[in-house]
């Protein structure tokens, strides 16, 4: 049996500048409630999220290279957790 492969994309407003990976993300979503999404994003340089709160993003999850599921969701805020492994977070 091939393992599977599922990735996670995250499409922010093109204000946003730079390049990031995602380091961990977490949904969470319920009947009659809001979805929830929490992305850690790793960078070796600052990114100004700032222009991006407010504003529309996209989160897809991939399996095997396909989009199995979207979530369309509102950017509210953004926290520096520091340095890890020597990328900004």
């Amino acid at each position: 049996m091939n393992p599977r492969r599922i990735d996670v994309e995250l499409e922010l407003p093109a204000s946003v500048k730079g390049s990031f990976s995602i380091a961990s993300c977490s949904v969470v979503e319920g009947m009659s409630e809001h979805c929830e999404a929490e992305f850690h994003l790793a960078s070796s340089h600052d990114i100004d999220f700032e222009p991006a709160i407010g504003e529309t993003v996209v989160a897809r999850i991939l399996l095997d290279g396909a989009e199995v599921r979207r979530f369309t969701l509102r950017f509210f805020r953004v926290a520096f957790e520091g340095l890890v492994m020597g990328s900004r977070r």
